[in-house]
């Protein structure tokens, strides 16, 4: 049986591969919204402190991150990082602008979409980890 019958339990990414025009940017911007990131941490919070369960076999109410008690040896060991749970979508400079349009024009908040593109970005991490969808090249 070489087809899935039942969603997997961790969505790891994909490929849409369709012709021109058959709404491959709703579809994805449809699937961000359908699968949101976990709650916690909340976008903006710094590394230190959060781990993400070493096993897949959760059993809490909330999956996703938790807060780390005793299990520091998890923790990621960047310097100056911070979650978001945002989504980054990463297409051609020809695609930045349809994307950027056809997003805000589909989203309730259009003011969470972010072109990270061009000379006038920005860089500061806590500012991008506010958008919910990032797109760039």
């Amino acid at each position: 049986d070489m087809f899935a019958t039942q969603k997997p339990s961790i969505a790891r990414g994909g490929l849409i591969c369709q012709e021109m025009g058959l709404g491959k940017t709703c579809i994805s911007l449809s699937l961000v919204l359908e699968n949101p990131a976990p709650e916690f941490p909340e976008s903006g919070t710094e590394v230190s402190g959060y781990v993400h369960p070493p096993n897949q076999s959760n059993t809490s109410s909330t999956p996703g991150w938790t807060k780390a008690l005793t299990i520091a040896a998890y923790a990621p060991k960047a310097r100056g990082s911070i979650y978001s749970r945002g989504t980054l979508v990463v297409c051609n400079v020809s695609l930045v602008g349809q994307w950027i349009d056809e997003a805000k024009s589909k989203l309730k908040n259009p003011g969470l979409v972010y072109s990270y593109h061009g000379g006038s970005r920005t860089r500061d991490a806590s500012i991008l980890a506010q958008k919910s969808i990032v797109v760039t090249t």
